[in-house]
């Protein structure tokens, strides 16, 4: 068993969130999708990785509700890099009918005790909902119900199904196994910075929406591949969830969680007619926020956007932030999404890539640079768009 830890530069212990932070975290997290209705997509993801860049884990809880007609279904998914491990990027993924995901106790299906609304119950009143027994061990979050802050619980399978997890505001568990063995998880979670909104929830009439209820989180717990344990002892990690009516048609991702104690969130999407809308948010001990969730705002930034890495600059007023995101491209691992429409979307990702921020004050004519922020092999990266990449396997497809 390994110890995988926090650094010297991980945030003290934060005291307990306030209520309304809470409940902002399981708005934010509520199913957005209803049953019965068809053209949707939803996903709910915890990632988080090792400081000194040797591990990363990508953790996915999904539904997708196909818009020709055929049966939803929801999905459970396991991905991490291991730069010492062969194979050196692994990925699992179990795809179950939607009768097996519950939201608050009832079935997505709209079986069962509250279903008649069709909306899924997140909040007061759904938390005395009874949620199937999960796969944890109680070293990190332990069951859901077991001191867990109320608003939002997630469940996918259970009992005798080959696949089960659970997602809350606590923590997180699940199990899957293939040809090569079984992988399980038990986490749990303290929320180190309130919810932020990266992109307007009207974007997922048009395409998607990307909310972060835990953009920064100190994750313990277990990871296990077959008989090989590791414990997780304070890694930064965050949790985030999106839904809409499509992908987008080609975008960027970035999430730094080793930055001395803040996070940084980037997100850009390609519009028609060769815009990109791109949202960046910065918080560091100390210092204002900046968020750029807004429109026209977030038309402004100047993106390059490559399959090899992600190079951005911001200005607001006197303030300038340059930054850049590279992974390694050992390390990005290539998965598969469907539209609801049924069309392919290729997605890579790297828990283990290399970011760099500068920030810069108006000098005269030009820009000064203040500081610099760097997290090397400890930051997210992600490429998605319509097209595979070439030398990069997809090992899920």
């Amino acid at each position: 068993m390994k110890a995988d830890g926090a650094t010297p530069e991980t945030p003290a212990p934060s005291t307990a969130i306030a209520a309304a932070v809470r409940a902002e975290a399981a708005a934010m997290n509520r199913p957005r999708w209803r049953p019965g209705q068809r053209g949707r997509y939803e996903g709910w993801y915890v990632a988080f990785n090792d400081p000194a860049g040797e591990r990363g884990w990508w953790l996915r809880y999904s539904l997708r509700a196909p818009s020709d007609g055929a049966e939803p279904v929801c999905q459970l998914w396991f991905m991490r890099t291991d730069r010492a491990a062969t194979p050196r990027n692994r990925a699992l993924r179990a795809t179950l009918p939607i009768s097996a995901l519950r939201a608050g106790g009832v079935r997505a299906d709209g079986d069962g005790p509250g279903a008649e609304g069709a909306e899924l119950p997140n909040g007061p009143g759904a938390d005395g909902a009874e949620l199937p027994d999960g796969p944890g061990t109680g070293r990190g979050a332990g069951e859901p119900g077991q001191s867990d802050p109320p608003g939002f619980r997630l469940r996918i399978g259970g009992g005798d199904t080959a696949a089960s997890g659970w997602l809350s505001l606590s923590g997180c568990a699940g199990r899957l196994a293939d040809e090569t063995g079984e992988v399980a998880w038990d986490l749990g979670f303290e929320p180190l910075l309130p919810p932020i909104a990266p992109t307007p929830e009207w974007g997922a009439r048009f395409a998607t929406c990307y909310l972060e209820p835990h953009p920064l989180l100190r994750i313990t717990g277990t990871v296990r591949e077959g008989s090989a344990e590791h414990t997780i002892a304070g890694l930064m990690g965050e949790q985030a969830h999106v839904f809409g009516v499509r992908h987008s048609r080609r975008w960027h991702w970035a999430e730094g969680k080793n930055i001395g104690g803040g996070a940084f969130v980037g997100v850009s999407s390609w519009l028609p007619a060769g815009l990109t809308v791109t949202s960046l948010f910065l918080a560091r001990p100390g210092a204002e926020p900046l968020l750029r969730n807004r429109m026209p705002a977030m038309l402004r930034p100047r993106t390059a956007h490559d399959p090899a890495g992600w190079r951005f600059t911001a200005e607001s007023g006197a303030a300038r932030l340059v930054g850049a995101v590279t992974p390694r491209i050992e390390d990005l691992i290539g998965v598969t999404y469907h539209d609801p429409s049924g069309r392919p979307v290729y997605c890579y990702h790297s828990e283990l890539a290399d970011l760099r921020l500068e920030l810069q004050r108006r000098a005269g004519s030009g820009w000064r640079t203040e500081e610099v922020v760097e997290s090397p092999g400890g930051s997210a990266f992600e490429y998605g768009g319509s097209v595979p990449l070439g030398g990069v396997p997809l090992l899920l497809d």
